[in-house]
């Protein structure tokens, strides 16, 4: 057989190309239809959003059972983040159907309500021009700075006695003295240095466990609790406020006091940096939805906006109206979330195509 004899038979055979080149040519041309300019020559804005929710004690039975009141939706989580969370994946569909000028990443992250190890992961690998926290701060409100605080353990230790043992030191009692000293610390300290967006660093008791029966001294008693940090102010501040406490109980009231801080988690204060043209973006943006300037303000509580601004992340945070978070009836403001949703979405055209 000659090498031509070999050739034309080749020729008149289909080859596997010549029977998936329709299928090649409709796939390539979808792909070029699709926007995948490198994202690096035009703004790119994340918006975080946190997806889980605390407990809910004490109205269980309700608390997954959505209702409508009004124009106001209730349940757990409805406010805080779910709220937020629907309005992100409305955002999504609309951007999907009809594209910024520039990237936009949306992060569902989880949580917040406890090490926030969602977007510490998150920032590890992530970084964007800017970011957009959203939480139920109230539509028409950006914050731009809040608190950070320490969920701490204060643990008193004793000797196991006797209850008739009427000389055995009292941990209950020296325990007393010193959640009296806290009040004290939130009282002459706290109270009288606010600061001027965030407010006055918060303070409140949490737990007390230990103890075996109720004819036995506790060897040992543990107090949980929680203290704010001010933009400016560390977690050390406080820790080193409480050490002094615990030493004046020593000195005045108990004299064989043993008693630590252990620190549970820290979680840093946050202050806009380098936000200026997102917050721009996102004023007039807001005035164009809701028809009135926004108040630039802080909040006396923590969110995972401090994450991403520790990472070098311009942010901001903002959301819908609600109430009553990590409560009974928790509810959100349902034609607040529309306009949030137009807000982002007028944010993001602005921000993406360099506009303020």
């Amino acid at each position: 057989m000659s090498t031509s004899d070999i050739t034309n038979r080749s020729s008149l055979s289909e080859s596997p190309f010549d029977s998936e080149s329709g299928e090649l040519e409709q796939l390539l041309s979808e792909l070029v239809k699709i926007n995948s300019i490198n994202p690096w020559i035009s703004p790119d804005l994340c918006l975080n959003v946190h997806t889980d929710t605390v407990d809910c004690d004490g109205w269980r039975d309700t608390a997954f059972v959505p209702r409508k009141v009004g124009q106001r939706l209730l349940g757990l989580g409805v406010a805080d983040n779910k709220a937020q969370c629907a309005a992100l994946m409305m955002l999504v569909k609309r951007l999907a159907a009809d594209p910024s000028p520039g990237p936009v990443t949306a992060i569902f992250a989880i949580d917040e309500e406890g090490p926030s190890k969602g977007s510490r992961h998150l920032v590890e690998s992530f970084t964007a021009d800017g970011c957009i926290a959203l939480e139920p701060t109230g539509i028409g409100r950006v914050v731009i700075a809040h608190q950070g605080f320490g969920s701490l353990d204060l643990v008193v230790t004793a000797a196991a006695a006797h209850g008739a043992s009427d000389d055995a030191p009292d941990a209950g009692v020296q325990l007393a003295s010193l959640i009296t000293g806290l009040a004290r610390i939130d009282r002459e300290i706290l109270a009288t240095s606010p600061h001027p967006l965030a407010g006055k660093a918060f303070f409140h008791t949490s737990f007390i466990k230990g103890g075996t029966d109720w004819g036995t001294y506790p060897a040992e008693l543990t107090l949980g609790f929680e203290m704010g940090t001010n933009p400016g102010e560390t977690l050390q501040d406080r820790l080193d406020e409480i050490q002094g406490m615990i030493d004046e109980v020593r000195e005045t009231e108990h004299p064989g006091l043993r008693a630590e801080v252990v620190v549970q988690l820290e979680n840093e204060p946050f202050t806009a940096v380098g936000h200026e043209r997102l917050l721009a973006a996102y004023s007039v943006a807001t005035e164009e939805v809701v028809g009135r300037q926004v108040d630039a303000v802080g909040l006396n509580t923590w969110t995972d906006a401090a994450i991403t601004q520790s990472a070098g992340i311009p942010t901001i945070l903002c959301g819908a109206t609600g109430g009553g978070a990590h409560g009974i009836d928790e509810w959100a403001e349902l034609p607040s979330v529309i306009q949030l949703v137009a807000v982002l979405d007028n944010t993001a055209r602005r921000f993406g195509a360099g506009a303020e």
